[in-house]
């Protein structure tokens, strides 16, 4: 890959030894190939591409996190799924571009009537309930 194309390696922070930030190296990019995390929902609210190499988790994220928004990802094959490193490389050359499931998706998940006001969505939702049991 390194021939052919750009890239850096972002480790989650626990497995890092230098915890660096990869905001700008998130907004600079064209697309991100990740297994599950944080990271995919980042990239997604940026518009920018996520593969999941399906040739190297194959089902572990289902196995290991059932029920869970990144096992219903992977067993809808929300985004982009090859299951070769060969297909990997096709997705990258063919420009990708986020699809309507991944909106879909995220606008569920993450719903765009609460971005910037999440916080006092849930300060409001913590108040109610406050007032409720006392």
């Amino acid at each position: 890959m390194k021939k052919n194309y750009s890239f850096e390696e972002s480790l989650h922070p626990h497995n890092k030894l230098i915890k660096t930030v990869t905001g700008q190296q998130l907004v600079d990019c064209d697309v991100v190939i990740s297994d599950f995390g944080t990271m995919v929902y980042e990239a997604w609210a940026l518009n920018k591409p996520v593969i999941f190499p399906r040739w190297i988790l194959k089902d572990y994220i289902q196995e290991f996190l059932p029920g869970s928004a990144e096992a219903f990802i992977m067993e809808n094959r929300i985004g982009f799924h090859p299951d070769s490193y060969d297909e990997m490389v096709d997705m990258i050359n063919s420009g990708l571009k986020l699809t309507d499931d991944v909106n879909e998706f995220m606008e569920d998940y993450l719903p765009s009537e609460l971005y910037s006001s999440s916080g006092k969505k849930i300060a409001e939702t913590l108040l109610r309930l406050a007032e409720k049991t006392s």
